[in-house]
């Protein structure tokens, strides 16, 4: 077997962990400590206009209110839309829609006028609070909130749980998925007008207990720095939210002849960019862009490409950004690729380097899919069976970066999709 076929098997067909070689998976959520707080309906994302959202926000005196924990809980992990027609019926906004379970949501209170201090699991399908045990790293998480706050929210994952699904790539995905959740996260608390300051977390992973559950990312109701340029979509954040998705099913594995300009372009990178500053770099393989050949792209922070190389063999390319199970790359006008300098990962022998960098790419990827629904596209992230070829095109064998991510950005063949909790959602064009 070569060794393309080989990672080809482990990323996407799951071959190389077999069943029974762990304990049984863990139940999807973990059981309640105690009795769980039935939390009231959630707010529709606001249509706020982009000044508002770049405007400094005001911080609330103490903690957050039912109804705020509410909504930004369900807008960020919450069980959104129902697909009837699909083998996975329910979907999140965030993270991909095939990964079940990778990621759990907290909600950590320390002084809250309705709960006693201690962390809280959100059950997204009973849209509840679950009071859960304190863990052993209780208190090196109360070590990262900001003097004087009051509340925030912790993800974390178990290991064990994940590995029984996703074999040897469980790693890999559990930090790309936690990226895509925690710039989720954000993104619902800008929309609603809260403030959220990340704090990471260092993983410590125990694969020999399936049950054990670790913190990988918090985000506190504090202050927080903008990292880059300001940027903007050409409809509201809460509009390409709800219409962010991954082209599932057939709609993604055949989709339309699509076209950007070029300035679509750009302003999709600048505001995938914005959040990030100089951490981590975006490129593209440009295929149907007006005013940009077809070639392999770097962007700056503010959205400026730069041609790297052209495409001499469109169909070498092509195969090598094919995505299982069979996603057509011809009829799409680019696929992104998320680049990290990997240096730190390969010297280092914590897991540190490592969960920070795919974060960074699985929080990009967000904000790609995002960008992408303001213009009636989906989003499908994966990772390259064939990395080297990219880490080549690109020119990364000279700069000791490497090809974490790619997403795949392409028009949806079934105009009806999405359907969101009913309403049928206006489709851009």
């Amino acid at each position: 077997m070569t060794a393309a076929t080989q990672f080809y098997t482990t990323t996407y067909q799951k071959r190389t962990a077999p069943r029974g070689l762990f304990t049984p998976a863990a139940a999807p959520f973990t059981a309640a400590q105690g009795a769980e707080v039935i939390l009231p309906a959630p707010a529709p994302l606001p249509e706020r206009d982009w000044s508002q959202l770049h405007a400094p926000k005001v911080r609330p005196a103490g903690a957050l209110t039912l109804e705020q924990i509410a909504s930004v809980a369900f807008h960020t992990l919450g069980l959104t839309r129902y697909e009837p027609t699909e083998h996975y019926a329910f979907h999140r906004l965030a993270p991909s829609p095939r990964c079940r379970y990778p990621t759990e949501l907290h909600y950590v209170a320390l002084r809250h006028p309705h709960l006693p201090a201690g962390l809280y699991r959100y059950h997204p399908v009973r849209h509840t609070l679950q009071p859960a045990a304190s863990p052993a790293w209780w208190a090196s998480l109360l070590a990262t909130a900001p003097v004087g706050c009051a509340d925030g929210w912790l993800l974390s994952s178990v290991p064990g749980r994940v590995r029984n699904t996703y074999g040897d790539f469980s790693t890999r995905l559990m930090f790309l998925e936690a990226g895509h959740v925690t710039e989720q996260l954000r993104l619902a608390l800008d929309t609603f007008g809260l403030e959220g300051a990340d704090s990471p977390l260092t993983a410590d992973l125990q694969w020999e207990v399936p049950d054990t559950e670790v913190p990988v990312s918090a985000v506190w109701h504090a202050p927080s720095p903008h990292a880059g340029p300001v940027a903007d979509l050409p409809v509201p954040l809460g509009r390409s939210l709800l219409q962010r998705h991954s082209g599932h099913g057939f709609n993604g594995m055949f989709p339309r002849p699509a076209r950007l300009l070029a300035s679509e372009v750009e302003r999709m990178a600048r505001y995938a960019l914005s959040r990030t500053g100089d951490q981590g770099s975006l490129h593209a393989l440009i295929r149907h862009v007006d005013g940009l050949p077809a070639g392999a792209y770097a962007f700056d922070a503010s959205g400026r490409p730069t041609l790297l190389r052209r495409l001499g063999d469109p169909g070498e390319s092509d195969r090598a950004a094919f995505i299982a199970p069979g996603f057509d790359v011809r009829p799409c006008p680019l696929v992104w690729f998320v680049a990290v300098q990997t240096s730190d990962l390969y010297a280092s022998d914590r897991w540190e380097p490592y969960q920070q960098a795919h974060g960074l790419a699985g929080g990009l990827a967000q904000r790609l899919g995002v960008a992408a629904a303001a213009y009636g596209l989906f989003a499908r992230p994966a990772v390259s069976h064939d990395e080297q070829y990219f880490d080549w095109l690109f020119g990364f064998t000279r700069t000791g970066q490497t090809t974490l991510y790619e997403v795949l950005v392409g028009r949806d063949r079934d105009q009806g999709f999405p359907q969101r909790l009913g309403r049928p959602v206006t489709t851009l064009v």
